[in-house]
C-alpha cells in the first residue's frame, strides 16, 4: 500500500460517518494485538485548551530528552499532523505502512459481521500502532469528542487522565447539559490513576470530583496563577517557581500551570530538572491559538469556535488591545451554538466580515452567518451601525479586513480552526 492508497482507505472510512462507542474500535485494536497498552499513556479530555495543556506537557517533556507521541483531531495544515513524535509528522511512507493491516483488519471485521470502523476509529488505531512501533517514551492522547464512548478511551491503564475546562459543545451527542457532558467527559478515568482537573465551572468540577471519588482516584486540582501579560510572552508564579510562556491568552498561564501538575506527579516516570522543564516551557509552540500573524495593523488568528472559548478570546482582546479598533472576520460550522458566539463578542467590533468555512458539508453558509451578525448587533446595539459584509473566500475578507484598518488596529480572524490555514 503506498500512501495514496492509504489515504484512499481514510476517505472510504470517512463514508461510515461518527458514531459513539467502543464495541467497534475494541474490536479493531484486538485484530491489531491491542497496541493502545504497548506504550505510557496520559489521556486528557475537556472542551477547550487539551492541545495547549499538552503543547506544553510535550514541550517540557522534550527538554528533558523524552520522545513524546501526540495523537491530534482537528488539525490546522496537513492531514499528517495528526501523528507526532516530538513535534515531527509521520511520513507519508510510514503512514501507509500502516494503514495497511488497519485496512486488512477493517474488512476482516465486515466480513465477519462488524461494523465498519469510523474514520476517526481508523486514525487512533493508526496513532497506537505508530506510537508503539517507535518505542516512544509516552504518548499524550486527547479525546476526539466526549470520554466514556470516545475512540481514544481504550487504554487500560494511562499513567494520569487530565481535565480541562468544560462548556457546551457537541450537544447532539453529549448531552444538553453541563453535568451531562462533564460525566461523559469522566468517562476517561480508571481505577486509582492520578486525575488532574484544571480550572472550570463548580457544577462540572462537582462530577469530576464525584466520579474521581468512586474510583478511589488521587486528584490533583489546578489553581490559577497570578499572571503578568505583554505582547512578548507571559510570566506568572506556580508553585513558589516563576514561569514565562511564550502563548498569548488569558487562559494559557491555567493551561501551563496544569502541564506542570502532571509533570509534578509523574516526575518518578520522567525525571528532570525543574528548569529544564521550565525551559521546555519557555520554548512552546501551538499554531492557530491567539496567535499574531502581523502588524500595523495586528493581524491575529485564534481557534476560539464555541462560546467558552470566545468569552475567552473577549478577554484576551480586553487584556492586550484594549482601546484599539477590532476589525473580525468570522466563519462558522452551523452545529455550532453561533448565536451564543456572536451576541459574546461582535459589539466589541469595528466592522465584521463573515466567511464560509472550507468544510462545506459543516459550514455555515457567509450569507447566512452575515444575518444573524446583524440581527445580533440590533438586539445588542440597537441603532448604531457596524458593517458587516460576507465573503465565500476567506482570503477576501481578510485582505478586505486589512485595507479598511489603520495601524493601530487589530484584525481578529476566528469562528474555526479550519480557518487558521488562512494566514
Amino acid at each position: 500500500m503506498n500512501y495514496q492508497q492509504a489515504y484512499e482507505f481514510i476517505q472510504y472510512s470517512e463514508s461510515f460517518g461518527k458514531r459513539l462507542g467502543l464495541k467497534t474500535v475494541k474490536e479493531l485494536l484486538r485484530r491489531l494485538d491491542n497496541p493502545q497498552n504497548r506504550r505510557p499513556v496520559i489521556h486528557i479530555a475537556g472542551t477547550n485548551g487539551k492541545g495547549s495543556v499538552f503543547a506544553f506537557l510535550e514541550s517540557g517533556l522534550k527538554a528533558g530528552g523524552y520522545r513524546v507521541g501526540r495523537y491530534i483531531s482537528p488539525t490546522l495544515f496537513t492531514y499528517l499532523e495528526r501523528f507526532q513524535i516530538n513535534g515531527e509528522y509521520i511520513s507519508e511512507e510510514t503512514f501507509a505502512a500502516l494503514a495497511e493491516p488497519v485496512e486488512e483488519a477493517c474488512r476482516a471485521m465486515v466480513q465477519d459481521g462488524f461494523l465498519h470502523p469510523t474514520v476517526f476509529e481508523v486514525e487512533t488505531a493508526i496513532a497506537f500502532l505508530y506510537f508503539a512501533r517507535e518505542m516512544v517514551d509516552v504518548v499524550l492522547l486527547e479525546t476526539g469528542m466526549g470520554g466514556s464512548e470516545d475512540a481514544t478511551n481504550v487504554v487500560d491503564h494511562p499513567l494520569a487522565t487530565v481535565f480541562c475546562s468544560i462548556s457546551k459543545d457537541h450537544m447532539a451527542f453529549l448531552g444538553n447539559s453541563l453535568t451531562e457532558i462533564a460525566e461523559k467527559k469522566a468517562g476517561i478515568m480508571r481505577k486509582q490513576v492520578p486525575v488532574v482537573i484544571a480550572p472550570m465551572v463548580q457544577e462540572c468540577r462537582e462530577v469530576l470530583l464525584k466520579k474521581a471519588a468512586d474510583y478511589e482516584c488521587e486528584v490533583l486540582e489546578v489553581v490559577s496563577p497570578k499572571a503578568e501579560y505583554s505582547i512578548e510572552g507571559t510570566r506568572f508564579v506556580y508553585e513558589d517557581r516563576e514561569y514565562t510562556i511564550p502563548l498569548l491568552g488569558t487562559f494559557q498561564p491555567d493551561n501551563a500551570a496544569c502541564a506542570i501538575t502532571v509533570w509534578n506527579r509523574l516526575k518518578e516516570q520522567f525525571p528532570m530538572s525543574e528548569e529544564a522543564f521550565a525551559q521546555g516551557l519557555a520554548r512552546t509552540v501551538w499554531k492557530g491559538r491567539f496567535e499574531i500573524m502581523g502588524k500595523r495593523p495586528y493581524v491575529v488568528r485564534d481557534g476560539a469556535h464555541n462560546a467558552d472559548a470566545i468569552r475567552r478570546l473577549k478577554e484576551t482582546l480586553a487584556v492586550y488591545f484594549s482601546g484599539r479598533d477590532l476589525h473580525f472576520v468570522i466563519g462558522v460550522f452551523q452545529d455550532k451554538e453561533y448565536s451564543r458566539m456572536l451576541t459574546e463578542i461582535v459589539p466589541m467590533a469595528q466592522s465584521i466580515y463573515t466567511v464560509t468555512p472550507p468544510n462545506r458539508e459543516r459550514a455555515l453558509p457567509a450569507e447566512q452567518l452575515k444575518q444573524e451578525t446583524e440581527r445580533v448587533l440590533k438586539e445588542c446595539l440597537g441603532g448604531e451601525q457596524i458593517v458587516v459584509k460576507a465573503f465565500e473566500q476567506v482570503e477576501e475578507a481578510l485582505s478586505e479586513a486589512v485595507r479598511g484598518s489603520n495601524p493601530e488596529d487589530v484584525v481578529v480572524l476566528f469562528g474555526s480552526l479550519s480557518l487558521a490555514r488562512f494566514l
